[in-house]
């Protein structure tokens, strides 16, 4: 493990210490860590994360797990060095599957972090997600447990899950099968190798270049989809439904909205 900083000791339970601070849009760094695993042996990396931003990037020349914390904090600094001690991370190989962990104890402080991990690109990634925007690119299998906050995929190649509580989700370049279960946000789909597959309560849905079939199950909004080689089954209750250049169309129940199929 390399250090920014030589209060850092162990992967378990560590504390930050100050490496300067900046203001930039009432977002101060207080605070930064590295962390770092040899992948040697891992095939799967499993990522639990609190309050904050995760974005996750597969390199194919990496060997390594990098995984840098930076805590944000506000313009006032008067609680900097109880939220240095509140943050707790961990990297670490756990019989092949890298686990990581970053979060805070006290969700009373005003303090955000920002996560981000270089990967290697074959590795396969689950994400638990508490609040705060998440942004994956190129690595394989992907799994997906966020309650708040958008998501953003691109180059997957593997299958995709996604289990989404509120916020947006949009992907494109997917290379295996998706499927998604979302309550609240829009969801924007392109380019799957695949079949897709959609649960959704409120929100628009937009499904483009799908190679695979299509299955959405949509609350309230609109959907939209094209360029679909399979068969495309909707089940809607209150939206329009606009469909272009698709295989095969059935629409099991539409109760409330305009059908457009060209």
């Amino acid at each position: 493990m390399r250090m920014l900083s030589p209060a850092l000791s162990l992967l378990t339970m560590l504390p930050l210490s100050l490496v300067g601070c900046l203001d930039f849009n009432y977002e101060r760094v207080v605070d930064e860590a590295l962390l770092e695993l040899d992948a040697a042996g891992i095939e799967r990396l499993h990522l639990s994360q609190g309050v904050g931003d995760v974005e996750i990037v597969g390199d194919e020349a990496a060997t390594g797990i990098e995984m840098r914390i930076t805590l944000l904090g506000p313009k006032s600094t008067k609680q900097d060095a109880d939220a240095r001690r509140d943050v707790i991370m961990n990297l670490e190989d756990d019989n092949g599957v890298a686990r990581a962990t970053a979060f805070f104890q006290d969700f009373g402080l005003r303090y955000t972090m920002r996560v981000t991990l270089t990967v290697p690109a074959s590795l396969a990634v689950d994400v638990i997600d508490e609040t705060g925007d998440l942004s994956v690119i190129n690595v394989a299998d992907l799994t997906v447990d966020d309650s708040t906050g958008d998501i953003w995929l691109e180059q997957i190649s593997g299958a995709v899950t996604v289990i989404d509580g509120t916020g947006d989700v949009e992907m494109t370049d997917i290379f295996g099968d998706v499927l998604i279960e979302d309550s609240t946000g829009d969801i924007d789909v392109n380019d799957v190798d695949g079949d897709v597959g959609i649960e959704d309560d409120t929100g628009d849905v937009e499904v483009h270049g799908v190679d695979g079939d299509v299955d959405i199950v949509d609350g309230t909004g609109d959907i939209r989809a094209s360029r679909v080689s399979g068969t495309v089954t909707i089940s809607d209750t209150t939206g329009d439904i606009d469909l272009q250049e698709c295989g095969d169309v059935d629409i099991q129940e539409d109760s409330t909205g305009d059908v457009r199929i060209q």
